[in-house]
C-alpha cells in the first residue's frame, strides 16, 4: 500500500478545508518531530507522540493482528481501544492497544497470533478448511487420546492472545482517594459538570479512559463556538479541560473506571488501581460506537466515522478511495475533509445499502444494493453507518436500570431532568442518560449533586 500521510501545506491551501486549516494551525502534525519505530523487523517512519496504529496506517499498513481461532485479518476500526483490532506486542509487553501507545524513536512492535506476520499468516488456512465452524476440542477425539492431546497442544500454541512479557512488572498497591464527587467521562458534559461542581466548593475527581479530554467533540470535523470564536474540536476540548483544572478539579486522563460498588469505584490508571470513595457519582461516560451489520464488516479497512476523523486529525487518510455510507452532518463534514486531504470519496445515494466488503486481506471494494440492481464499488476503505449506544453498563453496576429511549431508539440510563437515578448517590448526564445532552440538564445535575452532598449524602 502507498503511504497515506497528508501533505498539510496542500490541505491548508484548499478553499473548502477551513476545519482542517484550523485543526492544523492548532496542532499540526508537522510540529512533532520525526522518529522511527520497528514493526515486525521493518523500519517505519513515524511522528513522535502519535499513536502507533496511526503511524502504521500512515505507512499503508492496516492489518495489525489476527483473530484468535480462525486467524482472520484484523485492523483498527475505532482507533480508541474499543475494537481490539490493533492488539500488539510493544516493547516486549503483549496485548497492548497500538491505537493508545504513542510512537517513540526505537519502539519495537510485533504482531501477535500470526506466523510469519499479520499480513501473511500461514494459519489462515484454518479459516479456509473450516468455513462454518471449528470445534478443536472434539476434532481428534475419535483417533485416540494421544492424537487428541497433540491436537490440543497445537491449538493452544496457535491461538490465544500473545505470550508472557519479557520482563516482569512491579506490583503497585492501590491509591485510595476520598472525594465529594467522582465524575466519569470527560466529554463536554462531564467537563462542564466537574468545573461547576468544583466552583461550588466540592472536591471533585474526574476520570476518562482516553489520554485526552473532549470526547466525541475532540474528533469532530466541525468548528465549535468558544468565547465568541470558532475553534477546532481539540482546541475546544483542551479549553474545557483547562477551565476544569483551573476550578480545582482533580483530572486523571488515561484512567478507566471499570467497576463500581456501594463503597467505592475501581479506576485503572496506567499500572495502578485507584480506589475512589465518593459521596456522589456522576456518570457522563458517553456512548459505545459500533459498525452497522454487513458482510465482512470486521475486515481491515472498515472504520467508524470517528476513527476516520481521528486519523485526519493526525494528518493521515484511512484510504485513498473511501466509501462513506452515513448521511448526517458529521458524515458530510468527513467527506469534505477527506476530499480536501486528497482522497477520492464516494457516498451511498438514497435507496442504496451496503451489502458486504470485498477483499482477501483488507478492503478492496464494496458490494452495494440499489432499488433495482447490485453493483460493486472499488475502494480501499469503508466508513459505514456508525451506531452509537449509551454506555449504561457502569451505572448498571451501581444499581441503576436502563430504560428505552424512544427518540434515539436505544437503551440509556434511567434518569430524570436533574440527572437523578433510582440510586440517590448516582447521577447521569450527557448522552449516556435518558433524553441525551442539554445545557439545562447539566445545570440541573450540578444543582442536584450540590444539594445532595450538602445534606451529607442523605436522601
Amino acid at each position: 500500500m502507498a503511504p497515506r500521510r497528508i501533505d498539510v501545506r496542500a490541505v491548508t491551501k484548499g478553499r473548502d478545508s477551513s476545519v482542517l486549516r484550523a485543526l492544523y494551525e492548532y496542532a499540526s502534525p508537522e510540529a512533532s518531530g520525526p522518529c522511527t519505530i520497528e514493526y515486525d523487523g521493518r523500519a517505519i517512519a513515524a511522528r513522535e507522540g502519535e499513536p502507533i496504529a496511526i503511524s502504521l496506517l500512515a505507512a499503508g499498513i492496516d492489518t495489525l493482528s489476527r483473530s484468535v481461532k480462525f486467524h482472520r485479518p484484523r485492523g483498527p476500526s475505532c482507533l480508541r481501544a474499543n475494537c481490539e483490532g490493533c492488539l500488539s506486542r510493544i516493547d516486549g509487553e503483549p496485548n497492548r492497544m497500538a491505537c493508545t501507545v504513542p510512537s517513540r524513536d526505537g519502539r519495537v512492535v510485533r504482531a501477535q497470533n500470526a506466523f510469519p506476520s499479520a499480513q501473511v499468516d500461514f494459519m489462515r488456512i484454518t479459516d479456509w478448511f473450516f468455513p462454518k465452524q471449528f470445534d478443536h476440542h472434539h476434532l481428534m477425539v475419535r483417533y485416540g487420546t494421544a492424537i487428541n492431546e497433540a491436537m490440543q497442544g497445537f491449538a493452544r500454541k496457535m491461538a490465544g492472545l500473545g505470550t508472557l512479557p519479557e520482563q516482569p512488572s512491579s506490583a503497585l498497591g492501590p491509591e485510595e482517594i476520598d472525594r465529594d464527587v467522582l465524575v466519569v467521562g470527560l466529554g463536554p458534559a462531564g467537563l462542564s459538570i466537574a468545573e461547576s461542581l468544583a466552583k461550588a466548593g466540592l472536591s471533585v475527581l474526574a476520570v476518562d479512559e482516553e489520554p485526552t479530554a473532549g470526547g466525541l467533540v475532540r474528533d469532530s470535523l466541525s468548528l465549535h463556538a468558544l468565547d465568541a470564536k470558532l475553534v477546532c474540536g481539540p482546541a475546544y476540548g483542551d479549553a474545557l479541560l483547562a477551565r476544569a483544572r483551573a476550578a480545582g478539579v482533580d483530572v486523571r486522563l488515561g484512567a478507566s473506571a471499570c467497576a463500581t460498588f456501594d463503597d467505592g469505584t475501581i479506576v485503572i490508571s496506567g499500572e495502578r488501581a485507584l480506589w475512589v470513595r465518593a459521596k456522589a457519582r456522576v456518570f457522563a461516560n458517553g456512548c459505545h460506537e459500533s459498525i452497522a451489520p454487513f458482510g465482512d464488516n470486521d475486515m481491515p479497512g472498515v472504520y467508524t466515522a470517528r476513527a476516520a476523523a481521528r486519523a485526519l486529525r493526525y494528518g493521515v487518510r484511512v484510504g485513498d478511495a473511501v466509501l462513506v455510507c452515513g448521511t448526517d452532518a458529521d458524515d458530510d463534514a468527513l467527506c469534505d475533509a477527506l476530499s480536501a486531504a486528497g482522497a477520492r470519496v464516494e457516498r451511498l445515494s438514497a435507496g442504496q445499502t451496503l451489502v458486504e466488503a470485498t477483499g482477501l486481506g483488507s478492503v478492496t471494494g464494496a458490494v452495494v444494493r440499489g432499488a433495482s440492481e447490485t453493483h460493486k464499488i472499488k475502494c480501499d476503505a469503508i466508513v459505514p453507518v456508525t451506531v452509537r449506544t449509551p454506555a449504561f453498563e457502569l451505572a448498571g453496576q451501581a444499581g441503576v436500570e436502563a430504560a428505552r429511549d424512544g427518540a434515539r431508539r436505544c437503551f440509556a440510563v434511567r434518569a430524570d431532568e436533574s440527572g437523578r437515578t433510582e440510586r440517590r448517590d448516582v447521577f447521569a448526564a450527557g448522552s449516556v442518560a435518558l433524553g441525551g445532552r442539554s445545557s439545562a440538564r447539566e445545570l440541573a445535575v450540578v444543582q442536584a449533586v450540590v444539594a445532595f452532598v450538602g445534606r451529607g449524602g442523605a436522601a
